[in-house]
């Protein structure tokens, strides 16, 4: 039997200096330098939506990232989105217009994302607010509603007041995705 061999990995471009570094680089090569700084941190946000690679928080001016895997590209392109983010909550127009000019400047996964976001927005808001609220619940069975209900208009660049508008049955949804999703769970050999 031969020994296992292990491979250390080179996890250099998560620490702190080097998160800020690469954010004040593409903050001047992709945005002309023009957006606030912002402090950058590996790991989840405290209180952000759970299951994102990424999460900007406007109110502490912070970027927090965790791609899995923590390849220095992934970095790279959530870093990018949530610098998208700044000055433009959700994936709303605003924010297109910031992922279509990264895709002029040669990111072609931004031109990706933002036909993605379009195409979304075309679909009754209904719609894709039950489909949102259904991916959610894969990956938040434990996360209280109320931070569901923000982060799905977030990310669909409606309000709360919009969303609970829209779509008065989103809770009841949610609750119903979970229970399902529990009984597979507990069904599952």
């Amino acid at each position: 039997m031969k020994p296992v061999k292990f491979e250390r990995l080179d996890l250099d471009h998560l620490a702190a200096p080097a998160l800020q570094a690469l954010f004040i680089d593409l903050n001047d090569q992709l945005f002309r330098g023009r957006l606030p700084v912002y402090r950058v941190v590996y790991g989840p946000a405290p209180d952000g939506p759970r299951g994102c690679s990424g999460y900007c928080d406007p109110d502490t001016r912070t970027i927090y990232v965790e791609p899995s895997p923590p390849t220095r590209d992934e970095i790279r392109q959530i870093l990018l989105h949530e610098m998208c983010h700044i000055g433009s909550l959700g994936h709303g127009k605003r924010f297109q217009a910031k992922l279509k000019r990264l895709a002029a400047a040669g990111e072609a996964w931004a031109a990706k994302e933002a036909t993605r976001y379009v195409e979304a927005q075309k679909r009754p808001f209904t719609a894709a607010a039950a489909e949102r609220i259904r991916e959610v619940a894969l990956d938040c069975l434990d996360v209280p509603w109320s931070a569901v209900e923000t982060a799905v208009a977030v990310d669909l660049g409606r309000s709360v007041a919009e969303l609970r508008r829209a779509a008065p049955w989103a809770e009841r949804v949610y609750d119903r995705e979970r229970a399902a999703i529990r009984r597979d769970q507990e069904t599952a050999p």
